[in-house]
């Protein structure tokens, strides 16, 4: 897992290293749940860097494809003011449902992809970075692995808020029982690299 207290070094430790960044470094700057038009651009490429590995970190978590991330940053960067407001409602957990400020996300970034999996996948890697206790980020390749070694759940394509929700939910849980069973907290950053193994190598002792 990776490490989370008490200096702990196994693998992936770069997405905590990141993350510890964002949270001493950016957000002092940057309050990414009230970001203003002005911030936008600064803010986009103080995330869009390179941190304990050789690529930028968003585009590594999905998949190495940067195209989406690309597209994303230029439909901010085009429109800051309503930008700043669809990221600052997507990142407040005080802003209301996470559905309505998925769906705010969605209804402003409709452009960025024609896959709506990739723009839940942006959506959600911006959760997980900013939140990394509370939102695990969407791959449906890596959901798909990991909930088929475990279930008859068929993970939906397209930008799904509620089935979203409901995989969150049953990761919530994976991440409570093995918080009971390691001596460090364990995050959704642990989640995310745990779904990685399980897309990479399948499941441990497995046949995969």
């Amino acid at each position: 897992m990776t490490r989370r207290d008490g200096g702990q070094t196994d693998w992936e430790t770069w997405k905590d290293d990141y993350c510890d960044h964002l949270e001493s470094e950016v957000f002092t700057e940057y309050d990414p749940t009230a970001l203003d038009a002005s911030d936008i651009e600064p803010f986009l490429e103080e995330l869009s860097i390179k941190y304990g590995i050789d690529d930028v970190v968003p585009i590594y978590l999905l998949g190495g494809r940067w195209q989406p991330w690309d597209s994303f940053r230029k439909a901010s960067v085009a429109d800051p003011e309503t930008a700043a407001t669809a990221l600052s409602s997507l990142l407040d957990e005080d802003g209301g449902a996470l559905s309505d400020r998925l769906h705010e996300f969605n209804d402003f970034y409709a452009g960025i992809s024609d896959s709506g999996s990739e723009r839940m996948s942006v959506a959600t890697l911006l959760l997980m970075i900013t939140h990394p206790d509370r939102y695990p980020m969407y791959r449906y390749q890596m959901y798909t692995d990991f909930f088929s070694e475990f279930s008859a759940y068929e993970v939906p394509t397209g930008f799904n808020p509620g089935e979203y929700q409901l995989m969150r939910e049953a990761l919530e849980r994976v991440r409570a029982d093995l918080d009971e069973t390691t001596e460090h907290p364990v995050s959704m950053l642990d989640i995310h690299s745990l779904l990685w193994v399980v897309h990479r190598q399948g499941l441990p002792g497995g046949s995969s």
